[in-house]
């Protein structure tokens, strides 16, 4: 597994890399086309942006233009 696969885990099983303590979903932000999620954690404050694709009504706009063609 490489390092952005191990990177991307970790935020999904919602476990902070410091320490090992869960992590929470902090906020959630779409302004910029794409999903964007803060995670922090309360015990070591450790903190990150990930970016997890594209937000769903971006998804859903793109199918609407292309099946209007």
């Amino acid at each position: 597994m490489n390092q952005d696969n191990l990177y991307q885990k970790v935020y999904i099983e919602e476990i902070c890399p410091q320490c090992g303590n869960k992590v929470e979903e902090i906020d959630k932000d779409t302004s910029t086309e794409r999903d964007m999620r803060l995670y922090a954690c309360s015990v070591c404050e450790w903190s990150d942006y990930i970016d997890v694709g594209i937000p769903l009504w971006k998804a859903y706009s793109e199918f609407k233009k292309l099946n209007n063609k």
